[in-house]
């Protein structure tokens, strides 16, 4: 393993895993830390529905790391904010289902966010693990209208060079694997008192500029992603779903807000329910159906539909 000098002026960098499956595999990214240019960092575990043996097992790997374990069928943003409470860093590295990183990627995004102190979130390139000529993310410097906020798809993979990608302020960071700045986490816990983003892209952007920070994406740091784990199924859905409609009735008001809803029931509910049923996927349109629900039930605690949405951990 190679080793490479700890500079005490770098920030440390606390990074965050989210685990759910308990075998081999799994361990690929905790390697892949280790070989990392970076030296200064801390590694934490949060185990989702593991049992003592997963946790000791882990250890016996990777003796250093701090590990929290909570019950399963827990939200991933609980469990995103179980950890938080235990990373000591000056950055968050969030990774979640990422197999492998490039070796400066570390390095990389913490030098990144010297360009501008208005930088809360780097976001790095995020490809295919298993086909690596595949970009799973793009970063456009703008958002495509509301087509963005209405979109419940996964990934669209598009074969394009790292190497043809710029360094550029961009609108989105790619929820799965993003560096944030835990000055800026602060602010905004205490600001909302207590409560967090979404796992959601939107949400994530939304957040940011409505504090008057920024997004960079950086590609030439690289990370891969399990693509055959974040397949689309009735689960990814539900999230899907019921964060997106839950970010827009957090962050748009007013005719907005309506006119997004409406379009929403014109236009979003039967084209999915006419693609799940063409398919014959009536678990997936199921789900679609409970991430709707979840929101409407919400919003009845919450006030009304169109009150001022707010979310505590944990999400149920």
């Amino acid at each position: 393993m190679p080793r490479h000098y700890f500079n005490p002026d770098s920030p440390r960098v606390s990074i965050l895993l989210i685990r759910e499956d308990f075998d081999s595999s799994s361990l690929g990214i905790l390697h892949s830390i280790q070989y990392n240019s970076y030296a200064n960092y801390e590694v934490v575990v949060v185990n989702i529905g593991a049992d003592e043996k997963d946790v000791m097992d882990l250890y016996k790997v990777f003796p250093n790391i701090k590990q929290v374990s909570l019950k399963i069928n827990v939200e991933k943003e609980y469990a995103l904010s179980e950890g938080l409470k235990m990373a000591k860093g000056e950055f968050l590295l969030f990774l979640n289902g990422i197999e492998e990183i490039n070796e400066n990627f570390i390095e990389l995004l913490v030098n990144t966010t010297k360009k501008n102190r208005r930088i809360a979130i780097v976001s790095p390139q995020v490809r295919s693990f298993h086909h690596k000529e595949l970009n799973l993310f793009s970063a456009p410097e703008q958002p495509k209208g509301m087509g963005n906020y209405l979109d419940f798809s996964n990934y669209n993979a598009v074969q394009t060079k790292t190497e043809d990608e710029t360094p550029r302020y961009s609108h989105f960071a790619c929820n799965d694997a993003f560096l944030v700045s835990m000055e800026f986490l602060h602010q905004i816990e205490d600001k909302e008192k207590g409560s967090f983003f979404f796992l959601d892209e939107i949400d994530i952007a939304e957040t940011v500029f409505e504090n008057r920070y920024k997004i960079y994406f950086e590609p030439q740091a690289v990370a891969y992603l399990d693509d055959d784990k974040d397949e689309e199924n009735s689960k990814s859905i539900y999230y899907k779903t019921r964060n997106r409609l839950a970010s827009i009735r957090k962050h748009k008001q007013g005719f907005m807000l309506i006119g997004m809803i409406l379009l929403f029931c014109i236009s979003s509910i039967p084209r999915h329910t006419f693609q799940h049923l063409l398919h014959l996927r009536l678990d997936h349109m199921f789900a679609f159906y409970r991430g709707v629900v979840w929101n409407v039930v919400h919003s009845v605690k919450a006030g009304g539909f169109f009150s001022y949405f707010k979310w505590k951990s944990p999400i149920n």
